[in-house]
């Protein structure tokens, strides 16, 4: 396991998921039983919980009997502080089977309140699973939802209701390239409408992407978000820094090179109680990690990486810096007694002129490097190998990334052209080398015999860009980790979230 190594991205390929495997309810919890007496709470068994709650709401067999059993699984995730913290998707799949539940109750006996009901529940389920799906990035589902919201309308016996939730997902269809959909949707509306003969439909466009590098001198105002969350003990904590930006983009003989400084800040750090200084330090702790170090970056007229202008000068002066702009509340060693050490060394890495390195390539590649000459057709998933940062941690791993071109759309909010570009990707590292991960881990903190480390990650990413120019004007990136110390007592795991978004505001 090489510590902090620079991202490569292999061929890419379309994507094609793995088939389904044949799975019956003992096999579910058997799986779930075995997760759990490794660790409750941990991301894999949560997500184990949702399988099996799904395959519940659809199993044959005695309708009011399986459904409790779906609902008390999906209890179990919902009042999860992990789930909240760490599982983006969770959440949507949570309020996407609350939906096929109260659906499947729907048609559980002759009781018409019951079934009015039952219905009435089963739109509020699929209305908020549209808005969770879209905001993790998994636009097909958020289409999905919303036909799902539009039959129960009609069930409901709504039928404006109903026609306007369908054209809304018809329009969904025709945006992200679901051509399929958009036309069986299309049919199905002019049968509700009474008009199964109307006129057809206009078809789908089929949309690809021409990405090539295009850099050119000037600047630009970036506004800059920055939230972070982590559980403490019990309780979710959570901070948000808002800064503004200058952009430089200059020419420097062969290269270009962007830099940045800072011209104002806002800072909510959250809210602590008055006895313990653990949650403000940790917050404080996840803030100095996600800030970006805004070093000078070097690039190719090709667009090749060339590395961070003085790193070793921006790494002496980066933690006053930091202290500063997240508002230190001092010294750290009264709450860091409290706080496990690899939570405390996750946030020093950023600090290291090799950290500054690693996180500026890491960001480039994603943003930049990695889409130049990419042609992708819309609505279909690729998929590439890229090695990226394990968050949390001052390791690196081979990550599997798919990847897709979501749709056209403006370059600004008063553009009336649909010129820019939007990418959605979502990663997650290799089995084998979260194994090769998790023993490193284990190696530096020097964990006594018997003691093992579980970690987990994802990351998401969104990217909106002038694919003639590939210098993105919205860069969206989340990462989700937890890591956990199995066996030899108790250790309140690390589990943690950043999200950082920039948008230029004058592209």
């Amino acid at each position: 396991m090489a510590i902090i190594a620079a991202l490569a991205a292999c061929a890419v390929a379309p994507h094609s998921p793995a088939p389904d495997q044949e799975m019956g309810a003992e096999d579910f919890k058997s799986a779930i039983a075995q997760l759990e007496a490794g660790d409750p709470q941990a991301p894999e068994t949560l997500n184990a919980r949702l399988d099996y709650a799904d395959f519940l709401a659809g199993a044959p067999g005695d309708c009011r009997q399986r459904l409790e059993k779906a609902q008390s699984q999906l209890d179990i995730v919902a009042g999860s502080a992990v789930a909240a913290v760490v599982l983006p998707v969770g959440r949507a799949r949570t309020a996407g089977i609350a939906y096929r539940i109260h659906a499947e109750r729907a048609s559980c006996g002759n009781d018409p309140v019951s079934r009015q009901r039952e219905l009435g529940e089963a739109l509020d389920a699929a209305r908020h699973a549209v808005d969770l799906y879209r905001d993790a990035f998994d636009y097909q589902s958020m289409a999905v939802m919303q036909f799902n919201a539009a039959v129960t309308e009609h069930l409901l016996g709504d039928e404006a209701a109903a026609d306007s939730a369908l054209e809304a997902a018809i329009d969904m269809d025709r945006e992200y390239g679901f051509r399929d959909d958009a036309r069986d949707n299309d049919d199905l509306l002019q049968r509700w409408k009474g008009d199964p003969a109307g006129t057809p439909a206009e078809d789908v466009p089929r949309r690809s992407a021409a990405l090539s590098f295009g850099w050119s001198a000037g600047d630009a105002d970036i506004a800059l978000e920055v939230d972070v969350a982590g559980i403490v003990g019990d309780r979710i904590v959570r901070g948000k820094v808002s800064e503004a930006l200058k952009r430089h983009v200059r020419e420097d003989h062969r290269d270009w090179v962007v830099s940045y400084c800072g011209e104002s800040a806002a800072y909510d750090l959250g809210h602590w109680p008055d006895d313990s200084r653990q949650p403000q330090l940790m917050t404080t702790l996840l803030l100095k990690s996600a800030l970006p170090p805004f070093p000078g970056v070097a690039a190719t007229k090709k667009g090749d990486f060339v590395g961070v202008v003085d790193p070793k000068t921006l790494a002496a002066n980066l933690p006053g810096a930091a202290a500063a702009r997240t508002g230190d509340p001092g010294s750290e060693s009264d709450g860091a007694r409290d706080l496990p050490d690899y939570a405390i060394q996750a946030a020093k890495l950023p600090f290291t002129d090799v950290g500054i390195e690693a996180v500026v390539a890491q960001d480039y590649y994603l943003d930049t490097a990695t889409w130049i000459g990419a042609k992708p057709d819309q609505a279909v998933w690729y998929e590439m190998s890229a090695q990226l940062l394990l968050p949390g941690t001052q390791f690196a791993a081979t990550y599997d990334m798919q990847f897709a071109y979501a749709r056209p759309v403006p370059c600004t909010a008063a553009a009336a052209d649909r010129a820019c570009v939007e990418i959605v990707a979502h990663a997650a590292p290799e089995a084998d080398d979260i194994q090769a991960a998790q023993k490193e881990i284990a190696r530096a903190l020097k964990l006594p015999d018997g003691q093992s480390v579980h970690y987990w990650t994802a990351t998401d990413l969104r990217i909106v860009t002038d694919p003639a120019v590939l210098m993105p004007i919205v860069s969206d990136t989340r990462r989700y980790w937890y890591i956990a110390i199995n066996g030899g007592g108790q250790h309140d795991p690390v589990v943690q979230s950043e999200r950082i978004v920039s948008t230029v505001a004058n592209p």
